[in-house]
């Protein structure tokens, strides 16, 4: 098979008009859409053919829908009316269908007013052999007029029918929205037609089939009726003011941190900017941008100098981002001033001349050609919004003067479009194209823009004019040019010995019922370019490999777009490693289609679906994309899955510029990771793993994050079994000390900053005591004992209370008494509140808290002035001073104290006694406890202590405890604690009313330390080219600022045998250590039994 009919672009038409009709045997290659246009333009020519066929009429597309039904669909009762007369059925089962159909076209039409694109440009699959035909995906059809030709039938770029039965918009099979004018021009301004007195292509005055004036305009619109494109304000490339559903507005920037909060690091007099300030013409324009939340990444990404200037940087670095080699593999790459600086290189694999045959010119959307053959030229003018096209063929030199003349141009303002250039462009086979038919000179003519447009939306530079490309200031673009023949991997080898890490194909084979991604093991016996060997050296080599899935709007990808899911071990690749893909198939989105559900637009009219390539497929914008031109300095619109994989394609070049460590590879693995799957994207079959989502690609961590302590990333632990849990001597301060962010690896290694608030649970001891002391009132003030005088054997315990819905015993305990001393044990809910007598003036030893304790003492009378007495006790550490109702942290480890006491009489009014003793704490440290990274192990301290009681007169006491402790240091991953000295003070000034009732003041200091230090160990970045964590040490003493001081009033009483009344009022002076803060507790209670 020749050249010409290898290289198809997907353009075909039907020609009309005397003698021009296709001949019988081809009727039944018309579809609906084409037989609904003939009866709009009432082509009755066309019709009374059609009609000599038996139902031809009523043939349906792939959706089951005639061009009866389309014709109602679009309210066009002439066409319906003309079909009818013609042997069209009118009660076909499609005409139920559209009713079914209205509601969600109601939406569709909603959302595309408020997204705004480029009109939409109908396609249908070419007749073509299997196997035998590549393809470029992603031109525009056109409608051709002036006498010669109408009715483009499709078009690599656009068109078709939608999946759901329902093309954009109002469905207009001109790729025009409303209900008006298909195939239109706009204004006054009419490319497709003639102007003024100069009209060579078509006649003037009232008889002008190629073009009408006046009123009578089936080929233009005028007016306000402009069904091709938008007028004023309308801008269909992007999205105006607040009309963004791609993407979020404002400060809308859900996963991330603006202002001061951002993990990637800022460098010194650089300020933050925000998504909307990138979301600008230059944006909009592109229509692919908001639809990845392209806005929202670059917010992270870039910084403004003084000048206001945009400077990049990579995560957690101030180094600018990486540059980034990447490989089109299309039909070469032209020079543009939006690609200035951008094509580093380029190869030639083709079979085609370079001969410069072809030249352009491109005002806005009107683009016009000049094809050179046989030493004749043939003119083109296309207007690229409505798709109307006028041809003028065979001219001379003078006559092609002529032409220009009348469109006031001149062959000065075109540009050579082949044989010159950037990175290898190469040629379209230009030299080949059908004199006989003008779609034809488009394929030529717009082919050559193909691989610039394609490069222009991976790399376009940002510079206010046109559009801007994904990666705009990293992307450094290595051009391809092949024909689709020549063998594939010396192009690809070029590419990977220039460092090329990422490789566009916006090509493929047309999917059939044979040849489509499902069946993909097709390629091993019929890859006569070596496709599949160039594949395989790029993925051995790191590199990703993005496909397009093709634009035929079949329910399955192409057949290359499978090649992610075959075995390439005869081609030396074993396969991924962890967190890699090697290769991504890309299908396309319609923006103007998006909803609620589906915010970045539904899957185009155009697109194959994902279908068996969706487990490494993507969905991105590829509808109306305006992007860089082979004509000089010029964007033209482009709708394709084309469009749509450069997206993908860009995007990986921009993430891997930001995290310069990771490959081109596992940025593959991380889009598909963090592709917006929810809503209608949830459907795999069609949209793969998801829509492209460029901002959740970097603030949503892959995997769960982890906490470095050294400087490698061998001593990752995970955050969220990392824990640490303070305790009332050391929260305070602790808490001051911790940074209140430090850095989290994920299981890439990128960096995100983590909220300590995380990792550390700080408990609220005072409201636990406060607790106590209330829960203690109600049940300590009565306590029941059982005594047998006899054998000294008592047995006493306070009231039941309820804790958590479970009533347990405050406190019981067995004594035992005799005239050598006693002995006694006991259970205490919590032995800091176990003596009743010091419920209120608490002297107990601090070292004892615990919580369900178990205990023994023995003392021992050594004379009638001393005494001696040996404890033991285990219990739920009670150091760690857990509020039920606050803190979500539980701690039951368990605690063992052991401690000897001497008591002595100095004289009747005073009593002293001497203490020491140690705690043993199981994984705890004074309370203190923690996991992973905090994984606090088993703790120690040894206690001294001093108690008094003087007695004034025989109702004033005056009561006194003072404990010094010494703990030994720990050592975590993350915090080291050195050896510790804390201590307490607790007196009280108690007058006894009677028996039963006493007043006091208590003044006293809880536990704090004295002396030790600690230091604590994070991560604050990482070395972007080297397996290095920058750690930060912070130290600081644990010595509050403040010592805190409590003076307290109380009363306890007990009018009655099962009756209490107790009260305290109490100030809390430098309140856990926090100078200057004072807190005030009041607790008054009433105990009875009955």
């Amino acid at each position: 098979m020749n050249v010409k009919n290898r290289m198809l672009l997907i353009l075909t038409i039907v020609l009309v008009g005397n003698g021009l009709f296709p001949q019988k045997g081809l009727a039944r290659s018309f579809d609906a859409v084409e037989i609904y246009r003939q009866a709009r333009y009432k082509n009755y020519n066309f019709l009374h053919h059609l009609s000599q066929y038996n139902r031809v009429i009523d043939v349906q597309n792939r959706f089951g829908d005639t061009a009866y039904c389309i014709a109602l669909r679009y309210n066009d009762e002439e066409a319906a009316e003309l079909l009818v007369a013609y042997g069209a059925n009118k009660t076909h089962a499609c005409i139920n269908k559209i009713k079914r159909e209205q509601t969600r076209n109601a939406e569709h039409l909603r959302a595309s007013k408020l997204a705004g694109r480029y009109p939409e440009r109908p396609v249908q699959p070419p007749v073509v052999s299997e196997g035998n035909n590549y393809l470029w995906w992603g031109v525009g059809a056109l409608a051709l007029g002036g006498g010669i030709a109408a009715l483009a039938s499709s078009g690599g770029g656009g068109g078709g029918s939608k999946h759901s039965d329902n093309n954009s918009g109002n469905d207009t099979p001109g790729g025009n929205q409303g209900g008006d004018n298909p195939g239109g021009n706009q204004g006054g301004d009419n490319p497709g037609g003639n102007q003024g007195g100069d009209n060579p292509g078509g006649n003037q005055g009232g008889d002008n089939p190629g073009g009408n004036q006046g009123g009578d305009n089936p080929g233009g619109n005028q007016g306000g009726d402009n069904p091709g494109g938008n007028q004023g304000g309308d801008n269909p490339g992007g999205n105006q003011g607040g009309d963004n559903p791609g993407g979020n507005q404002g400060g809308d920037n859900p996963g991330g941190n603006q202002g001061g909060d951002n993990p990637g690091g800022i460098g010194d007099g650089l300020t933050n900017v925000s998504a909307t300030s990138f979301k600008t013409a230059e944006y909009d324009k592109g229509n692919f941008l908001a639809g990845i939340n392209a806005a929202e990444a670059y917010s992270y990404i870039y910084k403004k100098d003084k000048n206001g200037n945009l400077v990049s940087h990579q995560a957690a670095s101030d180094n600018a981002l990486k540059k980034i080699k990447v490989g089109v593999i299309d039909t070469g790459v032209f020079n543009h001033r939006n690609l200035e600086g951008k094509i580093k290189g380029g190869f030639d694999a083709n079979a085609y001349n370079s001969s410069g045959n072809a030249r352009g010119y491109i005002n806005g959307n009107n683009h016009y050609y000049i094809l050179e053959k046989g030493g004749k030229y043939y003119f083109l003018a296309v207007n690229m919004a409505s798709m109307n096209g006028t041809p003028v063929d065979n001219l001379t030199k003078d006559g092609l003067k002529n032409v220009l003349q009348s469109y006031n141009l001149s062959l000065d303002d075109f540009t050579v479009m082949n044989g010159a250039g950037g990175g290898a462009p190469g040629s379209s086979d230009t030299s080949d194209f059908k004199v006989d038919d003008p779609n034809s000179w488009l394929e030529a003519a717009t082919g050559l823009s193909h691989g610039t447009h394609v490069a222009g939306i991976i790399a376009g530079n940002k510079n206010d004019e046109g559009m801007h490309g994904v990666a705009f200031e990293n992307a450094e673009i290595y051009a391809g040019s092949w024909d689709l023949i020549q063998k594939l991997t010396d192009m690809t080898k070029y590419m990977l010995n220039n460092g090329v890490s990422v490789f566009n194909n916006s090509w493929g084979y047309p999917v059939s019922e044979n040849i489509n991604a499902a069946k993909a093991n097709w390629l091993y016996t019929h890859d006569n370019a070596a496709v599949l060997p160039a594949y395989a050296e790029v993925a051995k080599n790191k590199g990703v490999w993005v496909q397009a899935t093709g634009n035929e709007g079949q329910h399955e990808a192409a057949v290359h777009a499978g090649m992610g899911g075959l075995d390439m071990k005869k081609y030396g690749y074993n396969g991924a490693g962890k967190y890699e893909v090697p290769f991504l198939a890309v299908t396309a989105l319609d923006g103007s289609t998006a909803t609620y559900d589906a915010p970045s637009g539904q899957i185009a009219d155009y697109a194959n679906w994902c279908g068996s390539a969706s487990g490494y497929c993507l969905a991105a914008p590829g509808t109306g994309v305006l992007s860089t031109s082979a004509v000089k300095d010029s964007f033209m619109p482009m709708d394709g899955t084309s469009m749509a994989t450069p997206v993908v394609t860009g995007s990986i070049a921009l993430l891997n510029g930001y995290y310069p460590w990771l490959s081109s590879q596992h940025i593959a693995w991380l889009l598909l990771e963090t592709a917006n799957d929810k809503g209608a994207y949830a459907d795999k079959n069609i949209y793969g793993q998801g829509v492209l989502d460029l901002e959740a690609a970097i603030t949503t961590p892959a995997g769960e994050l982890s906490l470095a302590s050294d400087e490698t990333f061998d001593s990752l632990q995970a955050a969220r079994t990392s824990r640490l849990s303070l305790s009332g001597p050391l929260q305070k301060k602790l808490e001051k000390i911790m940074p209140q962010k430090i850095m989290a690896f994920d299981e890439l290694k990128r960096p995100f900053a983590y909220d300590t608030a995380q990792l550390v649970n700080k408990t609220h001891g005072a409201n636990a005591n406060f607790r106590n002391k209330v829960s203690r009132m109600a049940t300590g003030g009565v306590k029941k004992t059982i005594k047998d005088e006899k054998t000294g054997f008592a047995f006493s315990s306070s009231d039941y209370y309820n804790k958590g819905g479970k009533a347990q015993l405050a406190n019981a305990e067995v004594l035992s008494e005799s005239e050598n001393g006693s002995s006694r044990f006991y259970y205490s809910e919590n032995s800091k509140y176990s003596d009743n007598d010091n419920v209120l003036g608490s002297s107990s030893n601090p070292y004892f808290a615990m919580n369900e304790a178990y205990g023994a003492e023995q003392v021992l009378n050594l004379n009638d002035t001393s005494k001696l007495k040996l404890m033991l006790q285990t219990g739920e550490n009670g150091l760690y001073e857990r509020d039920y109702e606050q803190d979500r942290v539980s701690f039951d480890e368990r605690s063992y104290a052991l401690g000897a006491e001497y008591a002595f009489k100095l004289t009747d009014y005073l009593e002293l006694a001497t203490t020491g003793g140690m705690l043993f704490e199981d994984n705890a440290l004074l309370g203190m406890n923690g996991a992973g990274g905090f994984n606090i192990k088993d703790g120690s301290t040894y206690y001294m202590g001093l108690k008094a009681a003087l007695n004034l007169t025989n109702k004033l006491s005056l009561l006194a405890a003072y404990y010094r402790g010494y703990t030994q240091g720990a050592e975590t991953a993350m915090l080291s604690v050195s050896d510790l000295e804390t201590e307490s003070l607790n007196a009280a000034l108690e007058y006894r009313l009677n028996a039963n009732d006493k007043v006091g003041i208590s003044f006293g200091s809880p536990l704090s330390v004295v002396k030790g230090r600690a230091a604590l160990r994070y991560a604050t970045g990482r070395d972007n080219y080297s397996d290095t964590v920058h750690l930060e040490r912070l130290s600081s003493s644990l010595k509050p600022e403040a010592k805190e001081y409590d003076l307290g009033v109380y009363y306890q009483g007990q009018p009655k045998e099962d009756l209490s009344l107790m009260g305290k009022v109490e100030a809390r002076f430098n309140a856990d250590g926090e100078k200057g803060v004072t807190d005030y507790l009041g607790i008054v209670g009433v105990s009875a039994a009955f």
